[in-house]
């Protein structure tokens, strides 16, 4: 049974390398997921491309504030959204480095969330940081209106 288990994990990896190209383009998202599941399923951890969708939802009022540089823009070039005291601290700083070239919050336990496996008694624990930074190898050039 072990040696059958093997070969049956050593044949998915093959086919999974073989065509995981194909399964990142796919359109479904769930068929993407379920793909990305299987493989996770293995034993030990595996890195998969991160996904990140056309659009995002976020819930906002029209009087939060707003904040440039975000990896996702409304037609005036900037992201509103209501953030804690801390996370608004630390944006600020951030954006006041003109290496950063786009952020994002990244939400616990959304389809396209950044997730990180730390191990935790014996088992592997999703940890999502709060902030994703991009930073570029020069500074933004505020003159031309990038981002």
């Amino acid at each position: 049974m072990e040696a059958l288990q093997e070969h049956a994990k050593a044949e998915f990896n093959r086919l999974y390398q073989q065509h995981k190209l194909q399964i990142v383009d796919l359109k479904s998202e769930e068929r993407r997921k379920h793909y990305e599941r299987l493989h996770l399923s293995g034993t030990g951890l595996e890195t998969i491309p991160w996904l990140l969708p056309d659009t995002i939802a976020s819930r906002r009022t029209p009087q939060a504030p707003t904040f440039e540089r975000h990896l996702y823009v409304e037609d005036d070039n900037t992201f509103r959204t209501h953030l804690g005291t801390w996370e608004k601290g630390v944006l600020e700083e951030e954006l006041a480095d003109l290496s950063v070239v786009a952020w994002l919050r990244n939400e616990p336990r959304k389809p396209w969330s950044f997730e990180i496996p730390y191990p935790s008694a014996g088992t592997h624990k999703p940890m999502f940081p709060d902030l994703i930074i991009v930073r570029g190898s020069t500074p933004l050039n505020r003159g031309r209106g990038a981002c």
